[in-house]
């Protein structure tokens, strides 16, 4: 291996294992950042995080000291991840991948038929330019607000997304966001989902988004790979069941990453369920993400499809289908070769010669510190843009819900809580201590996506 190869791999490696977790501390939302560095002790620095905020307990210890561990054991140890059982960085891994253009639909009920044949489907131009602007505008409003410093303009504030390993955001209010509500709002959006239930009345997921902050910034905000998964246990339900979807607020491209699923793979779901829910150990049947065995038949079975969209469309597709997303495909250079030009996270950032105990003792000074967070370097050329962005949508008939489920959901509205892609189920991250809300502050198109039919249930 050449001298500069050896150095600019020893650095990539060193700057994965530098890292932010995202953590909420009160029932007010408020995001602290656990910092960690190559070489510290997960439990000193869970002890020292938790002190911080004054939880000096070993409820706080535990919590922060396992999700520090987890994400240290993968990212800088080179260790399997849980749920993505290959290397963080060589996508290589991620198997033989269709990279080839999908078929863009304009015509809905086109749409809806190739969503049933293969369990997926793209649905051109849901939303317009100036619409994917808008929403793209009130997400980083959102983001701004809530994580204060970050900023749009300055990506290295961009460690402050609390975004998590796989760039998905669904807590801190994201869901009842003015810009995820317009998503929702759309016709087209509604129309497509109208179309694939058969069924008008509709409610809608109050989910969250995807973001992809540009690898070639850090090394750090690369993403795993190869987890394939379904979000359908079989011995809950079984047959069209579930629809997720996302409306693209960028490009996703194979310089992007983005969905990448199993054509025709929801025909099987009874048998890869009950394999997956055998090798993860998953007992209980309400459990509905099941992740899929690295050898599972249904991944040899038929080539995984990388789907390609434009900014402004909706990609449906069946919750029984295998499934993930993926980062950007990336060449891994050869041992006797320099690094390719666009692989630039392999520079070295200023600092990198220190020593483990210094690099330990400056990471404990600014542990838990926003300030610290302009000491996690990015490269000087690094765009403002994020690499990917979409926002996540589902809906589903209104005579699916229950009295139960609705009561949550009005909660929900008040509470700012973001859930899962199940409008009939309430999986949801917790509520706000006192409601900042009210009813009656909704639209009639967005009462109606709640679930109120009449207005004594206001």
């Amino acid at each position: 291996m050449r001298p500069f190869l050896a150095l600019a791999i020893a650095a990539a490696a060193e700057e994965r294992c530098r890292f932010t977790i995202p953590v909420e501390v009160d029932s007010n939302r408020t995001v602290k950042y656990v910092l960690y560095e190559d070489g510290q002790d997960a439990m000193n620095v869970a002890v020292e995080f938790c002190a911080s905020i004054g939880a000096i307990n070993e409820v706080c210890h535990d919590a922060v000291g396992r999700a520090v561990m987890r994400r240290a054991m993968w990212q800088c140890d080179g260790r399997t991840h849980p749920h993505a059982p290959r290397s963080l960085v060589d996508h290589s891994t991620l198997g033989d991948v269709d990279y080839a253009p999908v078929e863009r639909f304009t015509d809905i009920p086109e749409g809806i038929r190739h969503l049933r044949d293969h369990g997926y489907a793209v649905f051109a131009k849901a939303a317009s330019a100036a619409q994917s602007e808008d929403i793209r505008t009130r997400l980083w409003d959102f983001f701004e607000e809530r994580f204060t410093p970050l900023n749009r303009s300055k990506p290295e504030t961009w460690d402050l997304l609390p975004v998590n390993e796989y760039g998905i955001m669904l807590l801190y209010g994201v869901g009842q966001s003015e810009a995820m509500w317009r998503v929702r709002e759309l016709r087209r959006v509604r129309d497509v989902f109208a179309a694939a239930w058969e069924d008008e009345d509709l409610i809608c997921d109050f989910g969250g988004v995807v973001a992809f902050r540009p690898h070639k910034c850090t090394d750090r905000w690369r993403t795993p790979e190869r987890w394939y998964h379904v979000d359908m246990n079989v011995e809950t339900y079984d047959g069209f069941e579930s629809l997720q979807g996302f409306l693209a607020l960028t490009d996703n491209t194979e310089a992007s990453g983005g969905l990448v699923v199993v054509p025709g793979s929801h025909r099987h779901h009874a048998d890869v369920s009950r394999r997956a829910s055998t090798w993860w150990g998953v007992e209980n049947p309400d459990h509905q993400f099941l992740l899929l065995q690295p050898n599972d038949p249904v991944l040899s079975g038929v080539r995984p499809k990388f789907i390609n969209c434009e900014e402004g469309d909706l990609v449906l597709w069946d919750s029984r289908v295998a499934h993930a997303n993926t980062n950007s495909r990336v060449v891994a250079p050869s041992s006797g070769d320099a690094p390719p030009p666009d692989v630039s996270w392999f520079g070295v950032e200023d600092g990198s010669e220190a020593s483990p105990s210094t690099r330990r003792e400056r990471a404990k000074r600014r542990l838990s510190t926003l300030a610290g967070l302009g000491q996690f370097s990015i490269t000087k050329d690094c765009v403002p843009q994020l690499q990917r962005l979409v926002a996540l949508v589902a809906m589903a008939p209104r005579a699916r819900l229950s009295d139960a489920v609705f009561e949550q959901r009005k909660r929900a509205f008040a509470n700012d809580q973001t859930t899962s892609h199940w409008p009939i189920r309430f999986d949801a991250d917790a509520p706000r201590a006192t409601p900042i809300r009210s009813a009656s502050e909704l639209s009639p198109i967005r009462r109606w996506l709640v679930g109120y039919r009449n207005e004594d249930e206001l």
